[in-house]
């Protein structure tokens, strides 16, 4: 309860994050902090820019504690969804328990990246940094190959550039694909889907250079006066200069040494070379016997998906201290100093539940698919690693053992979930250096080898940046809590999908009401609640 002979102060919530919020003080206009442990209401009550509020003095310079809405007791404690007070501008709380009708999660959300590491740990931890990739015309590495098992963890779609046939109704074209097939006429998984989902997890997990992230592009916001107005700075500029996509050969980032990299301009195509040829291969995932395509012989109508909206601020960008902040306007939380991009995309693992209602040249369908519970075999060759890359390539494919990979089409309705576990190693044996300089006899690497070097890299990455060799330091590193969050192989619990307003809502409702309302940041992964409320007051409302 608050105290009755403590000095209470009135003001407004002027910025909030999940850790946090900034108060304006009446009468002074004194910008003071509290503490998310200093809210009174607790998790179950979000506060968030704009909310009215009383508070006490706190002990610590600049900052106040025992802050409440403006009226609130214990007795007064809204339900989940309620707002806790006047104004009405915004929801005052971001549902613990995510059930239908209440909140959501959005399909994606992010791997942050880290921080540019210290010069001690750099300097311990070369081959974690920028550095050239080694020769290949010679063995000077470690050369090898995995057998790999894939398990379908939910329904998962890769679709064939063949056998697509289309409906014409009242003019609109309507496509149906089928599951990809080898030359053979058999499903299987393309090395390049493979390739691609386990390039994801290296890069975020290494904290390597945004090699698809060039962006000239300069995105917009209207200002008071409704005119649009260009930010001044480019989605590439957003981007931590420590991690701009790799411009030489010589100083290549963790993933473009190991899986390959072009030079993204002609003048960066110098004469020492404008590529350099990744050390790994995979091959396709050829499934196991058993393992049978569903046919059900109806299409499963899929709900249309739209194209990324990186001007979407509140979901895309955050402070260059990692934090996000409710309330911000988009001139002050966009494409502006102190804000950057917040990482990699990813899509949280669940179950396909959404089936489109009518079909139309803004969906597809799907004519046939591999269901749950399915395995593959495939194999990764690779070539010249040090023990630190490959333990970085391992920890990739495996993870921790509890998390999926997201592979396929149709990631954001719960499709392509995969887990993926290396069944066997070997690698180049002494006697590698043949007449024609191929490696020779295959050595047996026993999972204890594996593990070992996975631990190497887990150490490395937890020197490199958090200054010490420790393998738990690794899986606190905040790209490495987001990256196990979102994939964790057990699901949330939660309605993930894509905030719907009423049955004719096409998905962007929401994200309009929101952009002109509350503007409700999205969390971070790792958040205790990473979920959003479903209903946003009317504009009217403000």
């Amino acid at each position: 309860m608050p105290d009755p002979d403590a000095k209470v102060h009135t003001g407004t919530i002027k910025s909030a994050s999940l850790e946090r919020g900034k108060i304006e003080r009446d009468g002074d206009g004194k910008k003071l902090e509290f503490s998310a442990d200093d809210w009174l209401p607790g998790p179950g009550m979000r506060f968030s820019a704009g909310l009215r509020v009383e508070f006490e003095d706190h002990p610590r310079k600049g900052w106040v504690g025992r802050v409440r809405p403006i009226g609130w007791s214990p007795a007064a404690r809204p339900k989940p969804g309620e707002a806790a007070g006047p104004p009405a501008s915004a929801p005052r709380n971001r549902p613990v328990a995510l059930r239908p009708g209440e909140g959501f999660l959005n399909p994606y959300n992010f791997a942050r990246w880290l921080p540019e590491p210290g010069a001690p740990g750099a300097a311990r931890t070369p081959l974690l940094g920028r550095a050239p990739g080694p020769p290949h015309d010679r063995y000077v590495g470690l050369t090898g190959r995995l057998r790999c098992v894939l398990t379908t963890e939910t329904d998962t779609f890769v679709s064939d550039s063949y056998g697509v046939t289309a409906q014409v109704k009242d003019g609109e074209e309507h496509r149906i694909y089928r599951f990809f097939r080898n030359p053979d006429g058999a499903p299987a998984i393309p090395g390049s889907s493979l390739r691609g989902a386990v390039r994801t997890v290296f890069e975020a997990a290494t904290n390597s250079c945004f090699i698809k992230v060039h962006g000239e592009a300069r995105h917009a916001f209207r200002n008071a006066d409704r005119k649009k107005v260009p930010y001044g700075r480019t989605v590439g500029e957003m981007i931590p200069e420590h991690l701009h996509a790799c411009r030489a050969v010589d100083a290549l980032c963790p993933a473009c040494r190991t899986f390959g990299w072009v030079a993204a301009e002609a003048g960066e195509r110098s004469a020492s070379a404008p590529a350099y040829r990744g050390r790994v291969r995979f091959s396709d995932a050829a499934f196991t016997d058993g393992s049978v395509l569903v046919q059900p012989g109806e299409s499963w109508v899929l709900p249309a998906l739209s194209t990324p909206k990186p001007a979407y601020v509140w979901f895309y960008l955050m402070r260059e201290s990692g934090r996000v902040e409710d309330g911000l306007e988009a001139e002050d939380g966009g494409y502006a100093p102190g804000n950057t991009i917040r990482g990699r995309k990813l899509y949280w693992h669940h179950e396909p539940r959404e089936k489109g209602a009518r079909t139309s040249d803004q969906n597809r369908s799907i004519r046939d698919w591999m269901g749950p519970g399915a395995t593959a075999e495939f194999e990764v060759v690779f070539q010249n690693l040090a023990p630190v890359e490959l333990g970085a390539l391992l920890w990739s494919l495996e993870m921790e053992g509890e998390e999926v990979h997201r592979l396929g089409y149709g990631k954001p309705l719960g499709f392509g979930s995969v887990r993926i576990a290396v069944e066997q190693a070997e690698i180049a044996g002494p006697e590698r250096y043949s007449g024609s300089g191929a490696p020779g006899g295959w050595v047996p690497l026993p999972r204890a080898g594996l593990d070992g070097l996975k631990d190497r890299f887990r150490r490395e990455m937890a020197l490199r940046y958090a200054g010490v060799e420790d393998p738990g330091a690794f899986l606190e590193l905040r790209n490495v809590r987001d990256l196990r969050k979102v994939l964790a192989s057990e699901e949330m619990g939660a309605v993930i999908a894509y905030p719907r307003q009423s049955p004719r809502d096409k998905g962007f409702e929401w994200f309009e009401k929101n952009r002109k309302g509350p503007r409700l940041a999205l969390p971070p992964a790792d958040s205790e609640e990473p979920g959003l409320p479903l209903r946003l007051p009317d504009k009217s409302r403000r």
